[in-house]
């Protein structure tokens, strides 16, 4: 097919909930000229058709669905990636069963956030749930 119709479809995809589109943190001509990552709404549909041998690109899925409402942004910088950022004041790194590379770790490090979690198990997910629902609440 031609990259109109795929352009077509994924965000015909998007716009029923099948799949989730992220933007790149950054300019808005930034944000407009980069790819979006693309999570699926349903795991299992998705596991269904990629196979389940990817853990972790699995677990990062999971974890997109559980932030979506947060409005998160993905940040890239010298082809190296942090998975998400909220509010930019909250920078989140999801690895399951594995540590961040060096080059990477010095990325987040280097990072400005308020927040920063990485979240190797659901345990660290529950934890950030909470932080966030504190920090995005309405002043009283």
């Amino acid at each position: 097919i031609s990259s109109e119709s795929a352009s077509r479809y994924i965000q015909l995809f998007d716009d029923t909930y099948l799949i989730y589109l992220m933007p790149r943190h950054g300019a808005t001509n930034l944000q407009i000229s980069s790819p979006r990552k693309v999570y699926a709404a349903d795991t299992g549909i998705r596991n269904l058709f990629t196979g389940f041998i990817n853990k972790g690109r699995a677990f990062e899925n999971y974890v997109y669905l559980k932030l979506k409402n947060f409005d998160p942004v993905y940040v890239l910088e010298n082809q190296r990636e942090l998975d998400f950022l909220i509010d930019n004041r909250v920078l989140v790194e999801a690895k399951y069963a594995e540590e961040i590379k060096e080059k990477q770790k010095e990325m987040y490090d280097r990072f400005d956030a308020q927040y920063k979690k990485v979240i190797k198990g659901f345990r660290d997910l529950e934890e950030l749930e909470l932080l966030l629902e504190k920090l995005m609440a309405p002043p009283v």
